[in-house]
């Protein structure tokens, strides 16, 4: 409790005599120190980050098609493994065990696609606060 009140105290005293800025630093300095954007012209790192950032989206579509028609194939093969298989046990050991495993594995790429994207979407928000600092 006592660690809180200092704490806030000395936020208090910083934003009386230091201003905004010492005060965000002082309150973040728990954390790691975070890297500073590098300082290139506006236009280029604008540019830089655009064409990260549409890297990034093209991977995340084509991880999204591959997951997709992964799980396709995955349902395909299910279907044809149940036909397949020769008791009623075997046919529910693929239902129960085997389709949901395949479906889980054949769905990564969704997921490292929705990832990237995420990533995309992280960096223009980075590069629209970046314009309208300057």
């Amino acid at each position: 409790m006592g660690e809180a009140s200092a704490f806030a105290k000395s936020v208090n005293y910083c934003m009386h005599h230091r201003g905004v800025m010492q005060v965000r630093r002082e309150a973040m300095s728990y954390t790691q120190p975070q890297p500073a954007l590098p300082m290139v012209s506006g236009n280029r790192w604008a540019m830089v980050l655009r064409g990260i950032a549409a890297a990034l989206r093209l991977w995340s579509t084509v991880l999204t098609i591959i997951g997709v028609a992964g799980v396709i194939l995955v349902v395909i093969g299910t279907v044809f493994a149940m036909i397949e298989a020769v008791t009623f046990l075997q046919a529910l050991a693929i239902l129960l065990i085997g389709a949901p495993l395949a479906a889980l594995f054949a769905s990564w790429p969704i997921a490292l696609g929705q990832g990237l994207r995420a990533h995309a979407d992280v960096a223009e928000y980075v590069r629209d606060q970046q314009r309208s600092v300057r």
